[in-house]
């Protein structure tokens, strides 16, 4: 039996046999979509689903993670475009080998390349994953944010081809119905969030002050992100330095994939040594959670691509006062329990950071309701449940065509 007969002989499983969903994304290194892949495929009910992960290119932290909770995780090495046929080749046998129901794919890169090998092994449904908004268009003049274009264009002119698309924001589906989407069906759902990763209760700011060298009543305002145009690092370092123009005496830390060796950013500190004297590049961390409670002010800064922040999530769970930049769902997101400002300005930012700054108690009444609102916003199990629904209905809805049409057969028949 070929490959693709194999597919055909198990396109609508019994109810008996568990449903094998095959996830792939970019990459598994530390990110949005990243976490949110993982805490889905943790989360699924194993009982119906056999999941696995594919990252096309290493295996990254979260895949050491998922590998260690017992999912299997395989990764292909795609590092350069002129390798492409061959990896290509190795995604398309293994899925062959693999035989999944379900292919998921998570991320630009994933959705075209997901998609093309789903379809040469004859995997019966293929769903996208949307994680960002304008990511590929991006803007406000920032070099080199045009190298999605021409693999968005591709993926709007292949997005008939998924069962489903998924988007984690409103912001998402809107701007990629705008850029030429014209998806069967769309599905939103919102992000969730480890709970127990970011308690919030019995908080050890100290942790981040010694892992800073801050003194211990340093007031801290972070920023996390990689390294990465969308999220304009740049204008963090800026409203630093109009912060202590002010007079505030605040201490700055800056987390994320590649920000300690970024030239940009150390160029700055360079550039600005009463600010540089104030800063800590801590780079990528393993301990986020453990780090986020220690902060007195979460900043995010992005200016295009985002979809529901993660790290804005996060920080509410963590009792962490936000402001942050009024991009994809986020003014949603936060509602009235921060401050959200307009894009790549960096007076205001460094305004509504003084205002929270100056004033614990309006501080602490907007962590005690970002709590509560991320609570009831960001809870995994809901998430989890959502994603679990698109899928019995994916393979459920044609398994009911199937049976309908094999019952009208069999009346016409008698």
């Amino acid at each position: 039996m070929d490959a693709t007969t194999a597919f055909e002989f198990q396109r609508t499983p019994s109810r008996k046999n568990k449903i094998r969903v095959v996830n792939i994304i970019t990459g598994l290194d530390t990110g949005g979509a990243e976490h949110a892949l993982e805490l889905v495929v943790s989360l699924l009910d194993k009982a119906i689903f056999d999941v696995s992960v594919i990252s096309l290119r290493d295996l990254g932290l979260v895949g050491s993670r998922l590998r260690q909770q017992g999912v299997p995780v395989y990764a292909i090495g795609l590092r350069h475009a002129v390798t492409l046929p061959f990896h290509l080749l190795r995604l398309t046998l293994l899925l062959c080998r693999l035989r999944p129901q379900i292919v998921q794919t998570w991320l630009y890169h994933a959705d075209l390349i997901g998609l093309l090998a789903a379809k040469l092994a004859g995997a019966p449904y293929v769903l996208w994953n949307l994680r960002g908004s304008n990511l590929a268009l991006g803007g406000n003049g920032v070099p080199g944010h045009g190298q999605y274009r021409f693999l968005l264009r591709c993926l709007a002119w292949l997005s008939a081809a998924p069962d489903v698309v998924i988007s984690n924001s409103q912001a998402g589906i809107d701007f990629h119905i705008s850029a030429g989407y014209r998806p069967r069906r769309v599905v939103k759902i919102t992000n969730g969030v480890d709970f127990m990763r970011f308690p919030a209760v019995d908080a050890d700011r100290q942790y981040l002050r010694d892992a800073c060298d801050f003194h211990s009543d340093a007031v801290v305002v972070g920023h996390i992100a990689r390294i990465d145009p969308m999220k304009n690092h740049l204008a963090f370092l800026q409203m630093a330095i109009l912060l202590l123009d002010r007079g505030l005496d605040v201490r700055f830390v800056m987390i994320g994939r590649e920000v300690a060796a970024d030239a940009i950013i150390t160029g700055f500190l360079i550039r600005n040594p009463r600010l540089a004297a104030r800063v800590k590049l801590l780079g990528e961390r393993r301990d986020v959670p453990e780090l986020m409670v220690g902060l007195d002010l979460l900043c995010s800064t992005s200016i295009w691509g985002e979809g529901t922040p993660n790290v804005i999530a996060e920080a509410m769970l963590s009792s962490v006062a936000v402001v942050a930049t009024d991009v994809g769902d986020t003014s949603h997101l936060l509602s009235d329990t921060g401050r959200i400002v307009p894009v790549n300005d960096v007076p205001a930012l460094a305004l509504a950071c003084e205002e929270l700054l100056r004033c614990p108690s309006t501080r602490l009444e907007l962590v005690k309701a970002a709590r509560r609102r991320a609570i009831e916003l960001f809870r995994p199990e809901t998430m989890t449940a959502a994603y679990e629904r698109t899928y019995l209905d994916v393979v459920d809805a044609d398994y009911r065509h199937e049976a309908f049409a094999a019952s009208a057969v069999a009346t016409a028949a008698s």
